[in-house]
């Protein structure tokens, strides 16, 4: 992929573009929209891929996997308390 060539070139942000327009284009795959959190959970940190996870959350209510992207993020960046009471 596009993204992994930028990420290995150092070139971050067009990395991320490259992932976004990919996830613009492809509206419909959720593996590269979890990789594009993954991405910016990595490169950004969690509060750019909390952001980026509750958009999508807002905007297809009916994907109750996102609550375990975000769990996952939680746990991934040490916030286990969040973790547990997102998953309660």
């Amino acid at each position: 992929i596009l993204a992994d060539i930028y990420l290995e070139a150092g070139k971050k942000e067009e990395a991320e573009t490259a992932l976004r327009n990919a996830v613009h284009d492809l509206p419909d795959d959720w593996q590269l929209k979890q990789r594009l959190v993954r991405f910016l959970s990595q490169q950004k940190g969690a509060e750019a891929a909390e952001k980026e996870i509750q958009t999508y959350m807002q905007a297809h209510p009916d994907h109750p996997e996102l609550y375990f992207w975000l769990a996952e993020l939680y746990l991934n960046h040490n916030q286990t308390d969040k973790a547990l009471a997102l998953l309660e």
